[in-house]
């Protein structure tokens, strides 16, 4: 599977309003690393968009993924907001109104990536051969972007799920959102909220050690709790209770 901390180079993200100099894309890393530890002890194999603090498009954080074949993705950030008091976790799956245009970036990228090579921290999965170009070449995309965006729904319940276990500023649910970094996976994806970077209480709470560490241990629970699911039993045909329909 695979772990994305958000940000990155020059891309700072939200900024801590207590530690000069420090900012979202640092405590996405921190986070996403100690998730990838817990995934690895428990026997996932783990690829993460970035390792350290370098700069990458949600282009090629997307081409990258999709060609080494992951499970599931999920995206880590930190929130922020203009008012002061909004605090809480929460997950993001593609909006259905974005579909269209995702699939299409989808067919784009199996163009690009095939034969593709990318740095070194990327290690290519062999990929799985589909028809020539074509409308059965298509129609399969298709059938794959589907069943991922169905498959991200149950994804995101289960790792804000296990986040609420964890963290105690509650959960502001799982949305339907436009994320760029979402468009274009053939994998369930989502994008997970872990909590204000900017609220009195809840911003110390994510950027200190205990705090990253729940955090973290909530991601790789969420994780590891879908993968069971997904490997052990066919997901169910509905969404889990209270889900948006997609």
């Amino acid at each position: 599977m695979a772990l994305d901390p958000g940000h990155g180079g020059k891309n700072h993200g939200a900024a801590d309003p207590r530690r000069k100099g420090w900012s979202e894309k640092r405590y996405t890393l921190l986070i996403a690393q100690r998730a990838r530890a817990l995934l690895e002890g428990a026997g996932v194999e783990v690829w993460m968009s970035r390792v350290e603090d370098a700069p990458r498009s949600l282009q090629e954080r997307v081409r990258a993924a999709a060609a080494h074949g992951v499970d599931a993705f999920v995206s880590i950030h930190i929130n922020d907001h203009p008012v002061v008091g909004a605090r809480g976790h929460g997950t993001f799956f593609l909006a259905r109104e974005v579909f269209e245009e995702s699939r299409a970036r989808l067919q784009e990228f199996d163009a690009q990536t095939r034969g593709a090579v990318f740095d070194a921290n990327v290690r290519l999965a062999p990929r799985q051969p589909l028809p020539p170009a074509g409308a059965a070449r298509d129609a399969l995309l298709d059938l794959l972007h589907q069943g991922a965006q169905h498959e991200a729904v149950h994804l995101a319940h289960m790792v804000n799920q296990a986040l609420s276990e964890r963290s105690p500023f509650g959960s502001r649910g799982v949305k339907q959102a436009d994320f760029g970094v979402l468009k274009g996976l053939a994998m369930p994806a989502i994008v997970c909220e872990v909590g204000f970077i900017n609220h009195p209480q809840e911003g110390p709470f994510v950027t200190s050690e205990r705090g990253m560490d729940a955090l973290a241990a909530g991601v790789a629970a969420g994780v590891t709790r879908y993968l069971a699911l997904r490997r052990g039993a066919a997901l169910p045909l509905e969404a889990p209770s209270g889900a948006p329909p997609f």
